[in-house]
């Protein structure tokens, strides 16, 4: 099992990914290019941050209505939230602070 600090550096990673992929975005179509490939790519790496970053404040002892308050149509769907708890099954829960 992983601990949650991992969890962590695995947010910071793709929060840094998904800087990138934007960047890139941004540069492929100031030359005209297609960027649809890169587009797709983004949405897939900030999904896949939503729910880590979900499952990590979770772990964390904070509320769902604590960390996101989504308008009806951006709210998780069932295959998210049985990756949120995949996510937190594959990392410690001892060790968590959690906040007074």
């Amino acid at each position: 099992m992983k601990k949650i600090f991992e969890l962590k550096e695995n947010n910071k990673s793709l929060a840094k990914n998904i800087k990138e992929r934007k960047a890139e975005i941004k540069k492929t179509q100031k030359e005209g290019k297609y960027a649809g490939r890169l587009q797709y790519e983004l949405i897939t790496v900030k999904c896949m941050y939503r729910e880590y970053h979900i499952a990590y404040c979770l772990m964390r002892g904070k509320l769902y209505e604590e960390i996101e308050k989504p308008k009806e149509e951006n709210k998780l769907k069932k295959e998210s939230w049985s990756q949120i708890e995949k996510i937190k099954e594959a990392y410690h829960e001892e060790n968590v602070c959690v906040g007074s």
